[in-house]
């Protein structure tokens, strides 16, 4: 070490020579910084397009979700029709399905009436009612019969709970005959307050 601190004082390196070092050391420098800022553009390029694949692929399987929603509520309206004929006690199965006055009795026995009145229970079951952008009859009744599918699957306290209990202290009640009948009751109510919807 003494040798070589001695030769550097005893002679020193010519200026160009450590000129020519220092660019030397600048150009490696400076090529190393271009090569990392390559790689890490190449790679934020990557994921960038990893991630609009991704979003194409998220826009596919929300419409794939969107689609299969709305084949399984249609299959529970085409259910609750198909049991709405077979009651015709309580249904009217002229076009469009209606309430007989057994049925509106029965309305009244279960206590949906009455739920349907609260002001408060109208409003909630309106406004989700709403949120759908209900165009036709044809799908106020449709979807009046998957939001109570919905509220009579729901554990949280809700216009239809005490429909619930009441079929569950009247077990020879059949459960989706009074969730047609309820759905029937709710189009019509929600219908004398959305003339605007004629079809």
């Amino acid at each position: 070490m003494e040798f070589i601190t001695s030769l550097a004082l005893n002679y020193p390196a010519p200026t160009w020579l450590v000129k020519l070092a220092f660019i030397v050391v600048f150009l490696y420098l400076f090529t190393r910084a271009i090569i990392l800022v390559y790689k890490f553009v190449s790679k934020t390029n990557d994921t960038n397009c990893s991630l609009g694949n991704l979003d194409g692929k998220l826009d596919s399987l929300d419409r794939k979700q969107s689609t299969l929603v709305e084949k399984f509520n249609t299959l529970i309206a085409t259910l609750a029709e198909k049991n709405a004929i077979e009651n015709p006690d309580l249904f009217s199965i002229n076009s469009p399905i209606n309430l007989t006055p057994k049925g509106i009795e029965f309305i009244k026995e279960i206590g949906w009436s009455d739920s349907v009145s609260n002001e408060a229970n109208k409003q909630s079951l309106f406004k989700t009612l709403d949120k759908f952008k209900l165009k036709t009859k044809y799908d106020v009744e449709k979807y009046s019969i998957v939001l109570l599918t919905e509220l009579s699957g729901a554990r949280e306290e809700n216009p239809y709970t005490p429909i619930k209990r009441y079929l569950y202290e009247h077990a020879n009640i059949n459960d989706s005959k009074a969730l047609t009948a309820c759905a029937i009751y709710l189009r019509d109510e929600y219908l004398k307050e959305h003339p605007e919807i004629k079809e």
